[in-house]
């Protein structure tokens, strides 16, 4: 099952691994964000699995540090948003990078269980513990 939405990005449910995948690229929108956030969160609970693994090698930048911000707000309105451990892949532009710095700060602020990785194994594995 992979859905595209208006930023290049796609969601996918991993049947082998028992996680939810994002590829994301480009800079994502806010309005972006909030899609995929909400698809997630469908796949979820259909599939009873909150082990989200966000793929960000392809993106150039990860928006505002209000969207940031904004993303991680958008999180706390969800119920089941304590449940999901989140593995991000950074991406490759420097910019890219900074942005999901700030994000992850963000969220863990807020009691997310959120980390950044280098490498899609590592991501996996750490999510699989």
């Amino acid at each position: 099952m992979s859905l595209p939405y208006s930023m290049p990005n796609t969601t996918s449910y991993l049947e082998d691994l028992g996680i939810i995948e994002t590829k994301y690229s480009g800079i994502p929108t806010l309005e972006s964000l909030e899609i995929t956030i909400q698809e997630c969160f469908r796949i979820a609970r259909e599939k009873s699995t909150f082990l989200f693994l966000g793929d960000c090698t392809e993106l150039s930048g990860g928006g505002s540090p209000l969207d940031m911000y904004q993303m991680a707000r958008m999180y706390e309105e969800i119920p089941e948003s304590r449940l999901v451990k989140e593995a991000i892949i950074l991406p490759i532009s420097d910019k890219g990078i900074e942005d999901m710095k700030f994000y992850e700060t963000t969220t863990r602020n807020r009691g997310f269980n959120v980390r950044l990785f280098n490498n899609r194994q590592t991501a996996i594995d750490w999510l699989k513990e």
